[in-house]
């Protein structure tokens, strides 16, 4: 590489991620205001709920994307980690931010089987099509990112002492999104499909924002890491923070939704292992 190529390369790369620490810094302000928003609900809704599985499911997908904007944070705001310090900060993140997805998805299943009256049919697709594949999928990227780049680029790393992208190039990451996306497409489609009982549950202005937001955001994930795979962490940071806020969020609408006096009491009943069941002034998601 001659010294000119090597100095725009230089100065390109340092932009790259100057431009990522701001993004990163914005994503956790986001995550602060949202927060500062929701506190009462959450306190009122969550907190003083008993310990089932929909409470469990709310407070993963609520904290795992906030752990790992933290710790993102946190490893591309430091300067001089060794490089095994930075591999295992990105091997960590990446785990954390695959069971996000995993776990929002999982939510968006039941969600989905709820709606259909708990219909073995859009069980066995939920969990065929949708579940199966998935932890398989986990495991296949798990053996992918253990054997991250051994010779990333160190320009910026030698020079400035900011981690390298180990993830940069993955296609196991490409192919992740890719299912990521089957998945949502899939299950927006059955959601428009029954929409009339899915607004007893679920209000569309939540739910099918939701859906539409997830699945545009794997699309552009798809595409960023194919045509411009230096910025695939701008992506995933995005796509992290949708999973997170988005599902929380539609939980808790559910919830409010369900304790209405003007709820039907019949719909409260209908989301099986996401069912909200009234316990006086309190109550939130319980198991079967």
């Amino acid at each position: 590489m001659s010294s000119a190529a090597g100095s725009e390369h230089f100065l390109h790369s340092l932009q790259v991620i100057q431009s990522k620490r701001l993004f990163e810094a914005a994503c956790i302000t986001v995550i602060v205001y949202n927060y500062a928003l929701t506190f009462e609900s959450e306190l009122q809704l969550i907190w003083k709920s008993p310990w089932k599985l929909g409470k469990f499911l709310f407070l993963f997908t609520r904290y795992l994307g906030v752990l790992s904007m933290g710790l993102i944070l946190y490893n591309d705001q430091s300067q001089y980690l060794s490089l095994d310090q930075c591999k295992s900060f990105s091997q960590t993140t990446s785990s954390i931010n695959l069971c996000e997805f995993f776990i929002a998805e999982i939510i968006l299943a039941v969600r989905l089987w709820a709606v259909w009256g708990k219909s073995k049919y859009i069980a066995w697709i939920l969990v065929a099509g949708g579940l199966i594949p998935g932890p398989v999928l986990l495991i296949y990227y798990f053996t992918q990112v253990k054997y991250l780049n051994s010779k990333p680029d160190l320009t910026i790393y030698n020079s400035v002492g900011f981690c390298p992208g180990f993830l940069v190039g993955l296609d196991s990451m490409v192919h992740l999104f890719t299912y990521l996306l089957v998945f949502e497409i899939a299950a927006l489609v059955i959601f428009l499909l029954t929409t009339w009982k899915a607004l007893q549950i679920c209000p569309v202005q939540t739910c099918l924002v939701y859906n539409l937001v997830i699945t545009a955001s794997s699309c552009v994930n798809i595409a960023v890491r194919l045509k411009a795979p230096e910025y695939g962490e701008f992506s995933l940071a995005f796509q992290v923070i949708m999973h997170s806020l988005g599902t929380s969020h539609m939980l808790l609408n559910m919830q409010k939704q369900a304790l209405a006096p003007s709820h039907p009491s019949s719909s409260a009943t209908q989301l099986g292992s996401l069912r909200f069941a009234p316990v006086h002034s309190v109550s939130f998601v319980q198991s079967a």
